[in-house]
C-alpha cells in the first residue's frame, strides 16, 4: 500500500534507489502505538523496511534514516530519525529493519490536498554509498491520526 517514487534535493553523493541498483527497499509493515504522547497528538510508529541485496557481493548496512520528503508543510508530518546499525546482507538475501518514528497532524488537510504523507528513507552502506528512496503513504484525516 506504499509506493516508491523518484526524488531530488538529497545530500551530495547519494544514489537514488531504483532499477539496476545494488539494493532495493520496500515497506514490510507499519504499526501504530495507540497511545497519544502529548497534547499535539504525537504518536509513535514502527515502520519495517526490507532491504534486499541485489548485488553479487555481501553488503553491510550501517545506517538507516527517515526524513520528510520536502520542506513544505504537509498536514501530517513524520519526525526525522536516524539509527546506526551493523547488518551484513549476503547476495540475494534481505533483512528487515524496524525503525521507530513519531508523527502528528500539524493542521487539517485542505479540501484540494492529497491525503498522504511523503517521506524519504536513506540506507547507508559500509562502502560509504548512501541510497535514498521516497515513499508515499495514505493518511486518514480523523481523530485517530494514522498513516
Amino acid at each position: 500500500f506504499l509506493a516508491a517514487c523518484a526524488s531530488s534535493s538529497m545530500p551530495v553523493n547519494s544514489i537514488e534507489g531504483g532499477p539496476g541498483q545494488d539494493i532495493t527497499v520496500g515497506i514490510a509493515g507499519i504499526e501504530e502505538d495507540d497511545m497519544i504522547l502529548d497534547r499535539s497528538g504525537t504518536r509513535n510508529y514502527t515502520v519495517s523496511f526490507e532491504v534486499t541485496n541485489l548485488s553479487d557481493r555481501p553488503i553491510t548496512v550501517v545506517r538507516i534514516g527517515v526524513m520528510p520528503a520536502s520542506q513544505s508543510s504537509q498536514a501530517f508530518q513524520l519526525g526525522r530519525t536516524s539509527v546506526a546499525v551493523n547488518e551484513m546482507i549476503d547476495p540475494g538475501d534481505d533483512h528487515i529493519f524496524d525503525i521507530k518514528m513519531q508523527g502528528q497532524f500539524v493542521r487539517r488537510f485542505r479540501n484540494e490536498e492529497s491525503r498522504v504523507v511523503e517521506f524519504r528513507l536513506l540506507v547507508g552502506l559500509s562502502n560509504e554509498e548512501t541510497y535514498f528512496y521516497t515513499f508515499e503513504a495514505p493518511v486518514r484525516d480523523d481523530n485517530r491520526p494514522r498513516f
